[in-house]
């Protein structure tokens, strides 16, 4: 399938993201994986420049396109340099040629491959296989299923995610579903913090252990359940956030269930106030001179004395 756009991006970075934007519809509608570097998708660019008068009437310049992009980052840096080269060469008072360039990923610049064929060149005529194709006459489901802009704009409003996490989660698919299935067991009248959290939890430190172990999120040995109960002791404080770093590593290594975890490993902490009043009394009593150096302005004792707190409380 070939799909030709209008004169309507401006830019490299545009170029690039409307790209970027088609793979993850082809995926999200398993056309196909769309891997540029397997050949699943490929993508082409023409260049026209145009006098910003000439906009409105739609007169466009002598177009150039560019072949051998394999990378969305190479579609958008050629487009930015061929923009430069054109402007500098009309500026100068010099003709673009219709030509076809190729991209030089070593140089960062484009190179002449061979002037353009015009239409007649071409010596077009009809395949008489391949009859036109009516799609409305079809007899087939034509519904499509959730479009990733459909699905940022749900993840929104019913979440109330940050833009960053959104993207993440869209982009990544499988780590889109996760997180779904983690949400479906959160508390149903549950606020928006807990969604925060759990998507939090998931495109930072999850996605970290994945990065450095080579997993992928359909390869987990943690169960979704679980994860969500883990997400609601963080809540609820039933564990720090350090302890919860601690817990999901096991999980991430051994599977489980996180409160037999945070049982077997101690990891509980308490809001207990007479309690943390006992240890900080005597940890000020065991360390005097080092609360003296943090009550005369250094701030760094206090990291030693929480230490100290931490070893007291177990």
């Amino acid at each position: 399938m070939e799909l030709v756009t209008e004169p309507d991006i401006f830019s490299g970075e545009q170029a690039r993201k409307f790209a970027e934007e088609l793979q993850l519809i082809l995926r999200y509608i398993n056309v196909s994986d769309a891997y540029m570097e397997k050949g699943q998708m490929r993508v082409e660019v023409n260049i026209s420049l145009s006098k910003i008068s000439n906009l409105k009437s739609k007169i466009l310049g002598t177009k150039v396109e560019i072949k051998n992009l394999n990378s969305f980052r190479s579609v958008e840096r050629s487009v930015n340099y061929e923009i430069e080269r054109q402007t500098a060469m009309l500026e100068a008072g010099e003709k673009v040629k219709h030509e076809t360039r190729g991209w030089d990923e070593g140089t960062q610049k484009t190179f002449s491959q061979r002037e353009k064929e015009m239409a007649h060149d071409y010596r077009y005529f009809p395949e008489p296989d391949l009859p036109p194709l009516k799609i409305s006459e079809l007899d087939f489901d034509l519904s499509l299923p959730e479009l990733p802009s459909e699905k940022r704009k749900r993840f929104k409003e019913k979440y109330g995610l940050k833009e960053e996490q959104i993207e993440i989660l869209v982009r990544d698919i499988s780590s889109g579903k996760f997180f779904e299935s983690v949400v479906s067991h959160l508390d149903i009248e549950c606020p928006s913090s807990l969604y925060l959290l759990a998507a939090n939890y998931i495109v930072s430190d999850l996605a970290g252990l994945m990065k450095e172990k080579n997993v992928s999120i359909d390869n987990l040995k943690i169960n979704p359940e679980m994860f969500a109960k883990l997400v609601g002791m963080a809540a609820n404080s039933t564990i720090s956030s350090r302890g919860v770093k601690d817990v999901l590593k096991i999980m991430f290594e051994q599977g489980g269930n996180p409160e037999e975890i945070v049982k077997e490993k101690g990891l509980a902490q308490t809001s207990d106030d007479s309690f943390i009043k006992n240890i900080v009394e005597e940890v000020i009593k065991n360390n005097p001179a080092v609360a003296e150096n943090f009550k005369n302005g250094k701030e760094n004792a206090l990291q030693f004395l929480v230490g100290q707190g931490m070893k007291l409380s177990g």
